[in-house]
């Protein structure tokens, strides 16, 4: 009877054992994280029939005046107009005022709050106006942004973080901008994508004036550009040569293409 009383507290302890072996192994569970979306947000139809907007985000409010819906899909997904397909018409007709509200965490960056606003503004377009895409790859003609025969002329930053791209008229004034950012900022101007080629690492600060007038245009058949010949100031693409030792060249090039599915009005509230 002892010999068997003594195999059972042998058996019970290791029973016990395995079972506390077991709990410090199983993985506690994990809190989802909180969905990135703005905590309120007031839409509505803007009647007024003016032709200016604008947007603004500042500690945790974001205000969009007088913005089509398609101005909102292009801020959300860094695309392009030219880039959004299958959209109905009313979506680059009809404007909008958009107030929003969203808890700003002061321990990001503003280059991070920015990212999770384009995140946010996208939540919002699905929950409010039902958008639903998809994407889908076409080769498009776009630009190639590299550096000039002579190398680019640039100052890199002091700035520690952030950027800014002011442009008014032909004068473009750029403090803490990457490559990708010139790029993105110039694709905006031309409406057509731009690509980062330069190989060019870092933040930089300079300056740009040429004639807005001398648009170029560009067809999806051309190999060349043509510049406004009355234009009183260098064209963007002789100015980025003289100017900051850049040059941008046409090339085709893979694009994704915002493919709307589903949209819908939002009620106004």
């Amino acid at each position: 009877n002892d010999r068997r009383q003594e195999v059972y507290m042998k058996l019970g302890a290791s029973l016990f054992t395995l079972t506390i072996l077991a709990a410090a192994q199983t993985p506690v569970p994990t809190k989802p994280e909180a969905p990135i979306e703005f905590d309120v947000a007031s839409i509505k139809l803007n009647k007024s029939g003016s032709g200016s907007s604008g947007v603004h985000q500042s500690n945790g409010l974001w205000r969009g005046n007088n913005n089509t819906v398609k101005s909102l899909i292009v801020n959300a997904y860094d695309v392009l107009p030219d880039q959004i397909s299958s959209a109905p018409a009313w979506i680059d007709a009809e404007r909008y005022d958009i107030d929003a509200k969203y808890d700003r965490d002061p321990a990001i960056s503003g280059a991070e709050d920015s990212k999770q606003t384009k995140l946010r503004l996208q939540a919002l377009l699905k929950s409010r106006f039902q958008l639903e895409v998809h994407r889908q790859t076409k080769e498009w003609q776009a630009y190639a942004l590299l550096g000039g025969k002579k190398g680019p002329k640039l100052t890199p930053t002091e700035r520690k973080e952030g950027s800014s791209i002011n442009s008014n008229n032909g004068h473009m004034v750029c403090q803490g901008v990457s490559m990708d950012g010139l790029a993105r900022s110039l694709a905006a101007t031309l409406g057509r994508p731009v690509a980062n080629e330069t190989g060019l690492e870092g933040r930089f600060d300079f300056t740009l004036d040429y004639e807005p007038e001398g648009r170029i245009r560009l067809t999806d058949d051309s190999k060349s550009v043509t510049t406004n010949l009355d234009a009183r100031g260098p064209s963007l693409f002789t100015a980025l040569q003289d100017q900051i030792g850049l040059k941008l060249e046409s090339k085709k090039v893979p694009v994704e293409m915002l493919i709307i599915d589903r949209i819908e009005r939002p009620s106004d509230n």
